[in-house]
């Protein structure tokens, strides 16, 4: 996992675990091993889409059953102990959040996105509705909705804090054996995929595609076949996938506005990154020697680009991508305005 870092907070932080996010053991590791009892995690919500559901009067409207909802360690918890309150995205985030400020006088509370809104559906529940009662809660001034997606900021007013993924030190024994590497849901990104395959494959690069089914959707024989991944990927597992290949492939879907994880990724595991997010060119640890825009760049160098050695990008840049110094931020209250201003320009072009 993570090297030991020799840095601390002037605060206590509680961070508060939505019950499906796969990244959250990874992350809450990573920020153990670096504060120690400064940082404590904790389940949130233990209900799911149908209970939650069940919860709603109507819609926008929640009954207020905070023993069905809430965690019973959260409820056992001693919330004054705490000087700042971090809390994954998760359904009853509005139940959620009430009782949080109920519970506390002074705690900074700050409710973190990790999806873009418009591509976030729940059959069973409004989730939208949820989420603008959670973003009614800023009037208070001591509630932050902080989101990775400048054009989410934009529109609803939310914190831009950019994406985060764990980081795992050390170097793989199979290290750069192979060349170019995707691994995630259709989600539409079949037909970009399949054209930048020909393209690789002409040019004589290797690549390897996982791809899932997206839920309900129908494909064709021929789209089948490129559907390879039918059963979940553990974390630790996809990325010691992606450290044996030179180059993450990254495809980002029409509506967003910010990082995927696999930009991320190729920063901490020094890749190269061919990607269709042209405002990736906005932040900071962008090199053209270190990533390919799909639309901008000339696809016939994509060999060339590949095969060319990584140019290293400085360790107190990547450091702002860890989990250490997104919490760092989010507890001071540092709203990353510049990028966030740059990026939602992009998308208004």
């Amino acid at each position: 996992m993570a090297e030991t870092a020799d840095r601390t907070m002037n605060k206590r932080v509680l961070v508060v675990l939505s019950p499906w996010d796969v990244l959250q053991p990874f992350l809450v590791e990573e920020l153990r091993a670096t504060y120690g009892g400064q940082v404590t995690a904790l389940l949130g919500v233990r209900c799911d889409e149908r209970v939650a559901s069940r919860l709603c009067l109507r819609v926008g409207g929640w009954l207020h059953m905070e023993r069905l909802v809430i965690s019973a360690e959260l409820q056992a918890c001693d919330l004054a102990d705490y000087d700042a309150i971090i809390v994954n995205e998760t359904l009853c985030a509005s139940v959620l959040m009430q009782y949080l400020l109920r519970r506390t006088k002074h705690a900074q509370v700050v409710y973190v996105l990790w999806n873009t809104i418009d591509r976030i559906h729940c059959r069973l529940y409004n989730f939208r509705a949820d989420f603008l009662h959670v973003v009614a809660m800023q009037d208070t001034g001591r509630v932050q909705v902080v989101s990775f997606d400048a054009g989410d900021c934009r529109r609803y007013g939310l914190w831009f804090n950019g994406q985060v993924v764990p980081y795992f030190g050390g170097t793989s024994v199979d290290e750069d054996t192979e060349e170019c590497f995707f691994c995630g849901a259709d989600k539409g990104r079949l037909p970009i995929l399949q054209m930048l395959a020909q393209e690789l494959q002409r040019q004589g690069l290797t690549y390897r595609f996982l791809l899932a089914p997206s839920r309900h959707q129908r494909y064709s024989k021929a789209e089948r076949a490129w559907l390879t991944l039918h059963e979940h990927m553990p974390y630790d597992a996809l990325v010691r996938e992606t450290r044996r290949h030179r180059c993450i492939v990254d495809i980002v879907q029409a509506e967003q506005r910010g990082l995927t994880w696999r930009p991320i990724e190729a920063l901490f595991y020094h890749k190269k990154l061919i990607t269709n997010f042209a405002g990736i060119r906005d932040y900071d640890f962008y090199r053209p020697e270190n990533v390919f825009v799909l639309g901008e760049d000339n696809n016939g160098t994509l060999a060339e680009f590949v095969r060319a050695p990584y140019q290293t990008v400085p360790a107190q840049l990547v450091q702002q991508y860890r989990i250490t110094g997104w919490l760092e931020r989010l507890v001071k209250g540092e709203n990353m305005e510049e990028i966030m201003t740059i990026a939602s320009t992009r998308g208004q072009m």
